[in-house]
């Protein structure tokens, strides 16, 4: 009745277009300079329109763009493997179905598995052996790894797409679609380059845009479930009620106006894991009715201010939280 379900196609994809016209640009004054100080100023604009690209992407991947099925997928391929590097058929698994059905939920959730590289709860570092356990205690001197997070997930897309064909499942059109857009996207940004310009250059530009991303994203993603105020269970403590297991495990985060711009309705975690399927434009309308019905019904909901929250993230790697035992117990 409020309007929140539906699609306001045009807006969105409107937005999606201003981050690559900024991302363009940015390439442009890349191309163009010769000028150490402007080719900072285009890999930042370059940068600016990558994460917008991904966050944008980030609501058709969930079927909130548009009423039309395949609008969604065909924005979803265009962002994620051909502009990203990064399979949607891996993030529909990774990320729609494991982490938004279990958040948080260790045997689940792939976002929460973060062993043998970290502890992601005191749990990990009980049933670690002792030369593990010492490193746990300061696993904080790795957290650069986080720069190769975008790496990452381009070779989990590359195993994700090799397990469909290894198992024997059915590899469809949604495969052959992302495989070859996979192929498009090491060509565009990588072959084609290597035509005109020299290989340190290409490979300066690819290293520095996976580093820039890798950053961001854990910066986006990780402040919402990371924090110790997000509960972490075990799969057989998660409980019946689907409701509290998304507040208990998510947290919201504020940001700025240009915050806002550039990760496309994201700070709303709580919002967006009850109601994945509505389009991140409704959720600042949203968020006060549903704060109020958590209030009401006894469901957590919190905001953190964003550095904060990113404090706390990184904090949890100094000290890993506990299991949450209560989500096991009626709510």
């Amino acid at each position: 009745m409020r309007g929140f379900y539906r699609k306001p196609t045009g807006r969105i994809v409107t937005q999606l277009a201003l981050h690559l016209f900024t991302a363009c640009a940015g390439l442009a004054l890349l191309l163009a300079t010769d000028s150490l100080p402007l080719a900072a100023v285009g890999m930042a604009l370059f940068s600016a329109g990558q994460i917008g690209v991904a966050t944008n992407t980030h609501t058709s991947a969930h079927y909130a763009t548009s009423h039309r099925r395949w609008v969604n997928r065909a924005l979803t391929y265009l962002g994620y493997p051909l502009f990203m590097g990064l399979g949607a058929t891996y993030w529909w698994h990774k990320h729609n179905v494991r982490h938004h059905g279990s958040p948080n939920v260790i045997e689940i959730d792939e976002d929460a598995q973060l062993r043998p590289w970290f502890a992601f709860t005191q749990a990990d570092v009980r049933a670690a052996g002792p030369l593990l356990r010492f490193y746990y205690r300061v696993q904080w001197v790795l957290l650069p790894a986080i720069a190769l997070m975008g790496l990452q997930l381009q070779l989990n897309s590359l195993r994700h797409l090799g397990r469909v064909v290894w198992s024997r499942q059915r590899f469809g059109l949604v495969h052959w679609l992302d495989l070859g857009m996979l192929a498009l996207y090491w060509g565009l940004w990588v072959g084609v380059p290597l035509l005109f310009l020299p290989v340190a250059s290409v490979l300066i530009f690819t290293v520095l845009r996976l580093v820039i991303v890798s950053v961001a994203l854990f910066s986006i993603f990780s402040p919402a479930h990371v924090p110790a105020e997000a509960s972490a269970v075990q799969h057989a403590m998660r409980g019946s009620d689907p409701v509290r297991l998304q507040t208990a495990t998510t947290l919201n985060f504020r940001t700025g106006w240009l915050g806002r711009w550039l990760i496309s309705g994201l700070q709303h975690q709580i919002e967006h894991h009850l109601f994945p399927g509505i389009s991140h434009v409704h959720y600042p309308a949203m968020s006060p009715l549903l704060a109020s019905y958590c209030a009401r019904h006894g469901y957590p909901y919190r905001t953190l201010g964003w550095g904060e929250a990113l404090w706390k993230t990184l904090g949890n790697f100094l000290r890993p939280k506990d299991l949450d035992t209560s989500l096991a117990e009626p709510a």
